[in-house]
């Protein structure tokens, strides 16, 4: 199943955001898998629109300071939202 929700967010991801599928980014954020949460932040970064960068930006900023524990899911949606970033970016 969480194979079946990662692939349909990357689906997605190659898609122009919508109300749909804006509802079920917000879902796989919220999700207990950090794997699928980290897939629809690298989704927002392939939308590239305004309202997904700016929170691709609030994710970056959210990164505790000092902290170099790589289980703390803050940090990880940091670097995930760093990485989109750059994706869009180049894009």
């Amino acid at each position: 199943l969480l194979r079946l929700q990662t692939n349909r967010l990357r689906a997605l991801g190659a898609t122009r955001p919508n109300a749909k599928a804006a509802a079920e980014l917000e879902v796989a954020l919220q999700s207990k898998w950090w794997s699928l949460r980290t897939v629809a932040i690298e989704v927002m970064g392939r939308w590239g629109d305004a309202e997904s960068i700016e929170r691709l930006h609030a994710l970056v900023a959210a990164r505790p300071a000092g902290s170099r524990r790589y289980s703390n899911w803050e940090r990880a949606a940091a670097y995930a939202a760093a990485n989109a970033l750059r994706e869009a970016q180049a894009m």
